[in-house]
């Protein structure tokens, strides 16, 4: 059986690298050649090669950080358990009310940043020193999903009162708020805020943050 072998000379393989060869060598011209043409167009757009820096000011500060307006920064959950009656010289379960009543609630603390003023704000190129108002509660409420009045009773002359539970109610939601406050919410809060506008400037091209 016979077989074919293709011969390649060797004056076409050398051909073959010639072309290859003027082809490279030509794109680099080109490159070569187009290159002042993007430099002229980058050269008649900004011909003085000027740069763009923006330098944050005051005032700018100021409104950047006022949009951001009540910042909450800490976020205090409790329960509490307030007992509540009414009653007279007659024995209650004639003539009052009884309730034992289980609040849950939250308290919401953060600084108020529209109270900032321009003299509390100082800008000096990458450094601003800020003096923040101080933190406060923003938010107290009950949870009426898990709130219960765990017990009543009634006396049977007068029936329940028709207060009784607004005023528990009150009671077990300046508890919970003090609770909140005893435990430090205030302080939490204060420096969460330093944090998240520290963070926030920062974004701005300010290098140092410092809190008065």
């Amino acid at each position: 059986m016979k077989t074919s072998k293709l011969v390649v000379p060797a004056a076409a393989g050398a051909s073959v690298l010639v072309l290859v060869l003027v082809g490279w060598l030509g794109l680099l011209a080109l490159q070569q050649a187009l290159r002042p043409v993007a430099w002229a167009g980058e050269f008649l757009r900004n011909p003085f090669r000027l740069t763009t820096r923006v330098a944050p000011s005051g005032p700018v500060v100021l409104q950047s950080v006022q949009k951001l307006q009540r910042l909450e920064t800490c976020r205090y959950n409790g329960q509490v358990v307030v007992r509540g009656d009414t009653g007279g010289i007659l024995p209650r379960w004639i003539a009052g009310d009884r309730m034992l009543f289980v609040g849950q609630g939250e308290v919401v603390a953060g600084v108020d940043l529209a109270r900032l003023r321009a003299e509390d704000v100082r800008v000096s190129g990458d450094r601003v020193e800020l003096r923040l108002p101080p933190a406060e509660i923003l938010h107290t409420a009950l949870d009426n999903g898990r709130s219960e009045v765990y017990e009543r009773h009634a006396g049977l002359l007068t029936g329940p009162d028709a207060n009784l539970e607004t005023r528990v109610r009150c009671e077990a939601e300046s508890r919970i708020r003090q609770a909140a406050l005893e435990s430090g919410v205030l302080t939490t809060a204060q420096n969460n805020a330093r944090e998240a506008l520290r963070q926030h400037l920062s974004l701005l091209g300010f290098r140092s943050v410092e809190f008065l």
